[in-house]
């Protein structure tokens, strides 16, 4: 060992190998089979106490979940069976097949952000846009998803059309025209 102008910096010159060792982790795999580890990406944006809190209420598992928060971004959800532990695993799966099946239904799907729970979609500009769908879960439940669409700026309100602004709206009109012949 070298010590170096009297810094306290120690190097060794040791060539001799680490010795490392086999350990049983057998109590740990065991421990945490039913497991999920995960950290947010972006964590000024996502908030690790909500997301432990709604996710096992999304999942509709919150009796048999336990969540909790590891610090620096980081969360565990302990499962307290293989089969919910399977069901959440699959949800990635089928999400992206179900955002994509919502989007065939609006348009041409270009980009699917997950996470996000958006689409970018190529839509038919010559059609009115779609605001409300309604979807049924896999179990027969049917529920009214709300679309919302970023930068959709000056399209007409009465008729939907983007085409051209409320002001120029030939419908309106007649619509405006029918409730005077009503007064």
């Amino acid at each position: 060992m070298v010590d170096l102008k009297g810094k306290g910096i120690i190097y060794e010159e040791d060539d001799e190998p680490i010795q490392l060792f086999d350990e049983d982790d057998a109590h740990t795999i065991r421990e945490y089979r039913m497991s999920l580890i995960g950290k947010v990406l972006n964590p000024k944006k996502q908030n690790v106490e909500k997301l432990i809190q709604y996710m096992p209420t999304q999942w509709k598992m919150q009796d048999r979940i336990t969540a909790n928060d590891l610090g620096n971004g980081k969360f565990l959800f302990n499962f307290a069976s293989e089969e919910d532990l399977q069901a959440v695993l699959t949800l990635q799966e089928n999400s992206v097949k179900n955002l994509k099946n919502i989007g065939r239904k609006l348009g041409h799907v270009d980009t699917i952000e997950l996470e996000a729970g958006r689409l970018l979609i190529n839509v038919d500009t010559r059609k009115p846009p779609v605001f409300k769908k309604k979807v049924q879960s896999p179990v027969g439940e049917e529920v009214t998803i709300t679309i919302k669409y970023d930068l959709l700026f000056k399209h007409c309100t009465p008729c939907g059309l983007l085409t051209h602004e409320e002001s120029y709206c030939s419908k309106k009109v007649e619509m405006m025209k029918a409730q005077t012949v009503k007064a």
